[in-house]
């Protein structure tokens, strides 16, 4: 049973006592908040790969460095690409009136770089001022000219952020379409909590990595592609790949895709609930986390869920408010059937 970060709530109300054996109780919010190990089932490393044949005649790329959607990637033939990491890659230039999912996804893109269009599928006058804006601040010479968005000047990523292992292409090079011109780091295929905690409490949850917050489903998977690529790009799990020898491909020792020892999380609710805080001498006919405490001179069923400095963190069975509990427990009466 682990300690539990708690802070006060609004005093709950207490009823008059019966008994000079009885104890107010305190209401607290927590988010049950426990260390957990993430399993991480890393991919095999990416490639950011061009659509624009020539020669290249300037680049961003540093080993070791990283690659931010909305900025400048490389010119090839003095032409600027740029990145943009949207959720489905862009695979035909996109005109006034073109309607689809890549269209969706280039709008929802656009929005997280902070321009104000609807992410309605169609590309219209407004998307196109945003492409061109996106462009024009990366330092794409001819973006005021744009009358479309030729997909050949963008070259996709698959998070907002990216760090780069090799620039595979140099000053000079020739490229074809489709030649890579970066790797990536390695990225994570899957990630789950195992094991789960016992006894944590019911709620949407997430892991707390390093300074990095994510949403995990019921059974303690990281479920979102993007969350996926967010850890695969994040401090913490680098730092993970360093210490357990993995490299930065992503790839164990045995080239399976394992990422070697699990990483340790905080597996937490994602909002904070209400319990009660209750004297541990009020605690009796402990099985497990199932317990009882006397409340109204009834034995009523509760969940131990932490513990801290002498107080037992409960919560009522059929969501009881708990106002005082009894501290006589010797001939208290049974909770249970």
């Amino acid at each position: 049973m682990g300690v539990l970060l708690v802070r006060p709530a609004a005093p709950a109300a207490i009823a008059p006592s019966g008994s000079l054996a009885d104890a107010p109780v305190k209401e607290v919010q927590t988010v049950d908040e426990q260390p957990a190990t993430l399993v991480v089932t890393a991919s095999l490393t990416e490639t950011l790969s061009t659509s624009m044949p020539g020669m290249v005649t300037s680049t961003t790329c540093a080993a070791g460095g990283s690659a931010t959607s909305g900025s400048a990637a490389l010119s090839v033939n003095d032409e600027t690409l740029i990145y943009l990491a949207t959720s489905r890659p862009l695979w035909r230039d996109l005109a006034i009136g073109d309607i689809g999912a890549d269209v969706r996804s280039l709008q929802e893109e656009l929005v997280a770089l902070g321009h104000a269009i609807r992410p309605d599928g169609r590309f219209g006058s407004a998307t196109l001022r945003a492409v061109v804006e996106v462009a024009r601040k990366a330092g794409v010479s001819d973006a005021a000219t744009w009358a479309d968005l030729p997909h050949s000047r963008v070259i996709w990523l698959p998070a907002s952020t990216v760090q780069t292992v090799t620039c595979d292409r140099q000053l000079g090079d020739r490229v074809s379409e489709g030649d890579p011109v970066a790797t990536l780091v390695g990225g994570v295929a899957a990630a789950r909590v195992a094991p789960l905690p016992q006894n944590a409490l019911s709620g949407d949850r997430v892991v707390v990595v390093g300074d990095l917050t994510l949403p995990v489903d019921a059974s303690g998977s990281i479920a979102a592609g993007d969350d996926l690529a967010r850890l695969a790009q994040s401090s913490a799990y680098r730092e993970h790949l360093d210490d357990t020898g993995t490299g930065p491909s992503g790839a164990g020792p045995s080239g399976d895709g394992s990422a070697g020892a699990g990483l340790s999380v905080q597996y937490r609710l994602a909002t904070p609930v209400s319990v009660f805080s209750v004297p541990a001498a009020s605690v009796y006919d402990t099985h497990g986390a199932s317990a009882c405490v006397v409340a109204d001179g009834q034995g009523i069923t509760v969940t131990i869920v932490g513990s801290q400095l002498g107080q037992t963190f409960v919560v009522p069975e059929q969501d009881q408010k708990l106002r005082h509990v009894g501290l006589e427990t010797k001939d208290a009466p049974a909770c249970r059937k």
